[in-house]
């Protein structure tokens, strides 16, 4: 089977294609591939880092993208996984609340996996061409792999980045209807200033000068999210290796996990019912010497006769179950208006 990545960086209007074997390293090696050009792939959970690298490189128009077909390499054509309930979920939720009620967490960021079965092949090229028409701002992905098949996404998060020396992350939190006009409420502002403070402090404990933006909007479909952008302020150069250190305690972010970071991620691999997997990990390519790396949100697992959806969001103190629940349908609904289009 072949191993291949088409991305689409944001901003970009073609679609690069790259061939390879995919291998597996330790997360700890990140540093060795940030001289050379490769996608990287980290999964959610684990310290394995997978890196496809590219023995042939195409770039595409989003008018000549080739047949691209969903294969089964798992053999995973089987019957339709059930979906969790939703009274499972919500019950999942009240839970996670108390604890944090009780002082046990700041921040807990749950996640449920939909399933959905399909009758007829997926048409990627024309999948991918509508998810850069309809999210030009998103770092849009098809990877297929012998290790986890097929995977589709199209992600608004930056991981971090890099340009000419210059480097950036963000941090995003704090989910609501595009177009509200009433200001942000305070379980938003205090979710995503959960995720400001942890970026702020590591960028601080790492001696690394950098430059904080204003909160600002960013939207994604029907939905926006809260963002502050944090960039290098002064000239100091970064090694590879200080580079790495920093994606490395960024992934997970508590964004995507909780906070403490560590105690929710046991806490969330403890009480889900299904692996993340590539979820909320971090995928990218390195090109030149420029990284450019995201956390892979608003994507799904393809089989040939099921769309497995992922979507979560941050749980604090003032969360309401059955508006977490809405939350979850309203990301959801960004990919699936798009691949189940009748």
């Amino acid at each position: 089977m072949q191993e291949q990545v088409f991305f689409c960086l944001p901003g970009e209007s073609k679609f690069h294609h790259w061939i390879g074997d995919i291998s597996v390293y330790s997360q700890s090696q990140l540093n060795l591939f940030l001289d050379k050009d490769v996608f990287l792939i980290k999964p959610f959970y684990g310290n394995e880092l997978y890196v496809l690298n590219p023995t042939q490189k195409k770039s595409y128009s989003i008018y000549e993208l080739p047949n691209i077909k969903v294969n089964d390499v798992l053999n995973l054509n089987l019957t339709l996984e059930k979906n969790q309930p939703k009274a499972d979920y919500i019950s999942y939720l009240i839970e996670t609340i108390h604890l944090i009620k009780n002082n046990q967490f700041d921040k807990i960021v749950t996640a449920r996996k939909f399933n959905k079965s399909i009758d007829k092949p997926l048409d990627i090229s024309k999948i991918l061409t509508e998810l850069l028409q309809s999210y030009p701002n998103a770092f849009i992905t098809f990877l297929q792999s012998k290790k986890w098949s097929n995977w589709l996404g199209a992600s608004p998060e930056i991981l971090f980045k890099t340009s000419n020396k210059q480097w950036q992350t963000v941090a995003v939190a704090g989910t609501r209807e595009k177009h509200t006009v009433e200001n942000w409420g305070q379980k938003e502002i205090i979710e995503h200033n959960k995720v400001v403070e942890y970026i702020h402090e590591l960028l601080v404990l790492n001696n690394i000068d950098f430059s904080q933006s204003e909160v600002k909007s960013i939207a994604m479909g029907n939905i926006e999210h809260l963002v502050v952008t944090f960039t290098n302020a002064t000239n100091q150069e970064l090694s590879n290796n200080k580079i790495a250190q920093l994606i490395n305690s960024l992934s997970p972010t508590p964004a995507v996990s909780g906070f403490p970071k560590s105690k929710a991620v046991n806490y969330l691999s403890s009480k889900e019912i299904f692996d993340r997997e590539l979820y909320a990990g971090f995928i990218g390519p390195v090109i030149n010497h420029n990284i450019d790396l995201y956390v892979n949100l608003r994507c799904c697992k393809l089989t040939q006769n099921q769309i497995s959806y992922y979507a979560g969001g941050g749980i604090n103190s003032m969360s309401d179950p059955e508006s977490e629940w809405n939350e979850t349908n309203q990301k959801i609904e960004l990919l699936q208006s798009i691949l189940e289009k009748k």
